[in-house]
This record gives C-alpha cells, sequence and structure tokens, in this order.
C-alpha cells in the first residue's frame, strides 16, 4: 500500500523528461522531493503507472443491487430473506443485511400504532357480517370460505 500521494501528470512528464536528459533515478528523485523506489516503479512502466488492481475479494453486489435493496427496505417491514427472494439475489441473507445496514439515510422505526376499533366500528363491522351471512343463507351458499 502506498504511503505518499501518486504522481502528477506534471511529475510524470518531468520524470520522462529528466530520464531523457540522462539524470538518474536517484537525481530526478532528490529533485523531485520523492522516494527513489516511487520514481523506480514510475520508469520501469510508465503506461502501466496507477492502473494496478488495488487487490481483494470482488463484490457480490453491484452498485445497482444495492440501489434496488434499498429502494425495497425504504419502506416496508419485508425481513431480509424475503429481500434476497423478491429481488432473486444469489447472496446471502447477511449480505443483504450488510447492504442495508451500509444505506445511510434509512433508519429503523418502530411502527405507529393504529386507532383502537370504536364502539360504533365494531358494530358497522358487525352489521356488514351479518348482511353477507343473509345473503348468503337465502341463495343457498355454502360457508366455507369464511
Amino acid at each position: 500500500m502506498p504511503k505518499g500521494r501518486r504522481l502528477s501528470l506534471k511529475e510524470q512528464c518531468q520524470i520522462l523528461s529528466l530520464r531523457q536528459a540522462g539524470h538518474s533515478n536517484k537525481a530526478i528523485a532528490e529533485q523531485l522531493g520523492r522516494s527513489r523506489r516511487c520514481i523506480d516503479g514510475f520508469v520501469k512502466n510508465p503506461a502501466a503507472y496507477g492502473q494496478a488492481h488495488g487487490g481483494g475479494r470482488p463484490l457480490k453486489l453491484t452498485r445497482a443491487g444495492h440501489r434496488l435493496i434499498a429502494r425495497l427496505v425504504s419502506n416496508s417491514t419485508m425481513s431480509a430473506n424475503q429481500i434476497r427472494a423478491r429481488l432473486s439475489l444469489n447472496v446471502s441473507t447477511s449480505t443483504v443485511l450488510r447492504a442495508v445496514r451500509r444505506q445511510i439515510f434509512l433508519r429503523r422505526e418502530g411502527m405507529k400504532l393504529a386507532p383502537r376499533l370504536t364502539r360504533s366500528h365494531r358494530e358497522a363491522r358487525l352489521e356488514f357480517a351479518r348482511e353477507i351471512f343473509f345473503k348468503k343463507l337465502e341463495k343457498g351458499e355454502s360457508f366455507d370460505s369464511f
């Protein structure tokens, strides 16, 4: 892992021109105030400078996958397993949970309580059920659907 900042485009051009002028890597390093190892690495292959892969395991979820999860989770009570199944993701449940935790704009919040049924609501529900019951009774239908 590099300890300093990368060479700027200006510094890269200076190194190449000083090399063509016949300066040593040590002299170039002293002139630019950079380490000799930095100059050595650049001079060895200038075209590939800064192109090396940082390493590490490749991510299972793409950025689009993270956005899909965030969109689905933002206003739902779905579990991580349900989210994974709904989006047909080929990742573990813990990966889905990590993706949810990574979203800074999402926060866990308890559901708001619904108002309790009043006496008039209960009576209206009972009246509705009676109407359905008597209509089915008159038609001779079965009550299997209840």
